[in-house]
């Protein structure tokens, strides 16, 4: 503001310090009108280093623990006005030019109801992770690939081309496989993407069985030139390359595929199949840490990711989690883990 704000911290009569964001006076919080806030009485279970009359309620910023509001401190609880729903808070004090934690970490739900994320070590609990940061981009992915077929034909146009599968809901960001039961042979397979999916697809896998055994199918790639925005990097043959973190992303976001062209007739058995994923899953090979919150950061170990994923057992209950990758400098997210799923914060 251009007037200095009464209310604001700076203007208080305290004999405390107080964080740099806060020592300007001119500042004033008009969170309510950008969104519905909720107030908010926090328990603080945890002493200060002194006496202090103020408490800071924070947020992560995918590195540390960060101030956006001011409340003071009555008895043990502080007060805090006009906060965000749906969002991971923590109570900390300000004291010689840090942050000392005053709660456990919380969230508050849409109807305005505190959960508390207090780590329970005498529960325990195994955490299967896939990922360290939120794709915002996943559920379009996914969504992408409903009503995309995988067909058969016997001529490069696939005139009357026979459907080996349909996909009805959006697929899980791992590899699918889909018996085939058509017992025809068929030259040339592909997949055609369905409505306004620019025929999204990582990898793509056809096999015949051969001897009692599945063999994957090879054969020259064909389907739609070129790629959306004419990007080298997500052309039809990143499809067959073997690596999950390519895709086909089509010039054209309807009646676009991709396949192979066998050369001879071949039956096809198996269609193994990965949809375009987060680009923030695991990689296979690179070395996690995992830490809950415990009045700081702890450390439940590195881990060595395996296909795409990893798993921590003994891990305390209703814990609040970050995941690092040591192997490669990455943006993380703290999360929760719920009913075998992460949830971002």
């Amino acid at each position: 503001m251009f007037a200095i704000q009464e209310e604001s911290l700076a203007m208080q009569e305290l004999k405390e310090e107080i964080p740099p964001l806060f020592q300007d006076p001119y500042l004033k919080d008009v969170s309510g009108v950008y969104f519905d806030p909720v107030d908010v009485s926090m328990e603080l279970t945890v002493a200060p280093p002194e006496k202090k009359k103020i408490a800071y309620i924070m947020v992560f910023d995918n590195v540390n623990w960060q101030p956006v509001h001011w409340g003071k401190i009555e008895g043990k609880k502080a007060t805090f006005t006009q906060m965000a729903k749906e969002c991971m808070y923590i109570v900390m004090y300000y004291h010689n030019q840090q942050f000392y934690p005053a709660s456990v970490p919380f969230y508050i739900s849409s109807d305005g109801r505190i959960t508390l994320k207090n780590a329970d070590p005498e529960k325990k609990e195994t955490l299967s992770l896939f990922s360290r940061y939120p794709d915002f981009g996943m559920i379009l992915h996914a969504r992408r690939m409903e009503h995309g077929e995988f067909q058969g034909a016997d001529n490069p146009e696939f005139t009357n081309a026979e459907v080996f599968y349909r996909i009805e809901n959006p697929p899980p960001f791992s590899y699918q496989h889909v018996p085939v039961k058509n017992e025809k042979k068929f030259r040339y397979i592909r997949y055609m993407g369905g409505r306004n999916s620019f025929a999204n697809i990582a990898e793509l896998e056809f096999y015949k069985h051969d001897k009692g055994e599945l063999r994957k199918l090879s054969g020259r790639i064909i389907g739609t030139p070129g790629s959306c925005w004419d990007n080298p990097a997500t052309t039809r043959e990143k499809v067959f390359d073997g690596d999950r973190f390519t895709f086909f992303d089509a010039p054209d976001a309807d009646s676009c595929w991709v396949g192979l062209d066998l050369g001879v007739a071949q039956p096809i058995a198996e269609i193994r199949f990965l949809p375009r994923h987060p680009s923030h899953h695991l990689h296979t090979g690179d070395t996690y840490e995992l830490f809950y919150w415990d009045k700081t950061w702890l450390s439940l170990g590195k881990k060595i990711g395996e296909e795409w994923t990893v798993t921590y057992e003994e891990v305390p209950q209703n814990a609040l989690f970050l995941l690092y990758n040591h192997s490669k400098r990455e943006e993380e997210r703290i999360f929760t883990y719920e009913k075998g799923t992460q949830i971002w914060w």
